[in-house]
């Protein structure tokens, strides 16, 4: 799921009423907490996801250049695993 459509989704979701403030009519957004926390589980996955290390990978990544774990965050499609 990509921002936009994040943001189509909870137009859809949206339950517009018309309120009244201080004289002026104005739209109240009201969305349930369960389809908002939804949304941002999603996002999460998508942009975000946990990633399972074994402590020996885990050290590993901590001697590795910033580059290169830049390189593996932002083009895991770059990555060949190969046996040792």
């Amino acid at each position: 799921m990509t921002f936009d459509e994040a943001i189509e989704k909870v137009e859809q979701l949206a339950n517009f009423e018309v309120g009244k403030t201080t004289g002026n009519i104005r739209r109240d957004l009201k969305l349930e907490l369960g389809d908002v926390r939804d949304l941002v589980t999603e996002l999460r996955k998508e942009y975000a996801p946990t990633v399972e290390l074994t402590k020996k990978q885990y050290e590993v990544l901590g001697d590795l250049d910033i580059e290169v774990i830049t390189q593996i965050m932002l083009h895991p499609e770059t990555i060949k695993v190969v046996d040792e």
